[in-house]
């Protein structure tokens, strides 16, 4: 019984964070362009 508890406390704390790493992965990828225009914008 101890088994399948651990893994079903398991199973959605890893979709938790394979969710959490897909949205900073998206924030850091739309973060990109934004970052390159500013830094365009200051050199010229």
């Amino acid at each position: 019984m101890s088994s399948t508890e651990s893994s079903d406390i398991f199973k959605p704390q890893s979709e938790e964070i394979l969710d959490k790493i897909k949205f900073a992965l998206l924030l850091f990828l739309s973060l990109i362009p934004f970052s390159n225009l500013l830094i365009f914008n200051v050199i010229h």
